[in-house]
């Protein structure tokens, strides 16, 4: 064997003890025996490149300390949606010396927690189809869109809104609204109206921020047509649960059928 090849084995060989001892003083002993001894021969190469790489060259250097990144595995975590890992990692924090106030900064965001408090509910409906058809402009006029529950979600955050609801499911970043036909599709599910949004947060400021907003003071002048037009109540709660989101968190694609 060459001096070069003695010598990478020698490297890997380091980073690999300096891995495991990382590994197991963030992990626990527990947790790193559990993994080890679950190991097959498929999947042994693997967990030693894991060992190697993930702790020993990078959880072992020393330009951040353990806390810190402890805090930024937990945020990458969180906002991919690795629950299993995630769960692994917020067990670690005893190691680690993040604070519960510091992981819930980062967690709440990503919506898989649940969140419970004071609220402000907006509802919005289409007008009645007696209306509609006695209505001489244009009739998407009379009829509540994505970019208006968007825009009643929107307020809320720029508020400073810790959870949103849509018919009771959570948002999260990669929610997206849409309209087909005359329904909205929220995380692949179909909803007629009513449309009910809640926001936990300060009642006070996300009520200003709903009476404000220009795209929803468009859409209030529409509930004045004569003879009725689209609807709006906004209301405050006492107590409000968001619960955590449990939808799928992986961005799926097509992918060709194998000829």
């Amino acid at each position: 064997m060459s001096d070069d090849a003695t010598s990478g084995a020698g490297d890997a060989s380091a980073r690999f003890d300096a891995g495991l001892r990382v590994r197991r003083e963030v992990l626990g002993d527990e947790h790193v025996d559990r993994a080890l001894s679950l190991q097959t021969e498929l999947d042994a190469p693997f967990q030693r490149f894991i060992t190697e790489t993930a702790w020993g060259s990078v959880w072992a250097r020393p330009d951040l300390d353990r806390r810190t990144r402890s805090l930024i595995t937990i945020a990458l975590l969180a906002a991919l949606g690795r629950r299993e890992e995630l769960a692994v990692h917020l067990r670690a924090t005893r190691n680690t010396g993040a604070t519960p106030d510091e992981i819930a900064t980062l967690v709440d965001p990503a919506g898989l927690t649940e969140k419970t408090g004071q609220a402000v509910k907006v509802s919005l409906d289409d007008a009645s189809e007696e209306s509609r058809l006695a209505y001489e402009g244009d009739p998407n006029d009379l009829v509540v869109h994505q970019q208006d529950i968007q825009a009643v979600a929107n307020a809320m955050w720029n508020a400073g809104a810790e959870a949103v609801t849509i018919q009771g499911q959570r948002l999260i970043s990669t929610t997206g609204i849409k309209c087909e036909g005359n329904q909205v599709t929220l995380h692949g599910i179909p909803y007629s109206p009513p449309y009910v949004i809640v926001g936990i947060g300060d009642p006070a400021k996300m009520e200003a921020e709903l009476t404000t907003d220009p795209i929803l003071a468009t859409y209030r002048d529409y509930t004045l047509v004569p003879g009725g037009g689209v609807s709006w109540d906004m209301a405050r709660l006492d107590s409000a649960v968001a619960p955590p989101y449990e939808g799928l968190l992986d961005l799926t694609y097509a992918t060709p059928i194998p000829e």
